[in-house]
């Protein structure tokens, strides 16, 4: 790859990053809506991602932002979500289990890059973006039921 471009990869990691880092911490105020709104910001982001790949590449710095944020709050929700879900002692060992699970969402872009093979980028992104968005309306239902009871 020529220079540019890693330096490019390098920003655009750095930037989804640092987006979830900041925006883990948001959780706590957020409560309920939390994982609607990670959600929804899958849903966005992987729009912006679907747009840059088919147009301008500039796109994909707010796509990395708004999917790094995402990635943060969804982290963030289900790691203060463990302590209710587990037993007296177990903690550590679920929050194993909790991160080994997470970190099976680093081999999406290899399976991307698989799936577009067959496909092109856009199918598989395409795809992401729906199931965000369908992700982010049950989510939304589900807290606006349970402030509702």
């Amino acid at each position: 790859l020529p220079a540019h471009a890693i330096a490019a990869t390098g920003v655009l990691a750095g930037l989804t990053l640092g987006a979830g880092a900041l925006a883990a911490p948001l959780q706590a105020r957020l409560g309920r809506r939390t994982v609607a709104l990670a959600a929804g910001c899958g849903a966005l982001g992987y729009a912006l991602t679907t747009a840059a790949a088919a147009g301008p590449r500039i796109l994909l710095l707010p796509a990395c932002a708004v999917l790094g944020a995402g990635g943060g709050l969804a982290l963030g929700a289900g790691l203060a979500r463990l302590p209710a879900l587990t037993r007296d002692g177990r903690l550590a060992t679920v929050s194993s289990g909790f991160y080994a699970s997470a970190y099976l969402g680093f081999g999406v872009p290899f399976l991307l890059a698989e799936i577009s093979i067959e496909t092109g980028i856009i199918v598989p992104l395409a795809a992401l973006t729906v199931l965000s968005a369908l992700l982010c309306a049950r989510q939304a239902y589900s807290a606006a039921q349970a402030r509702a009871n």
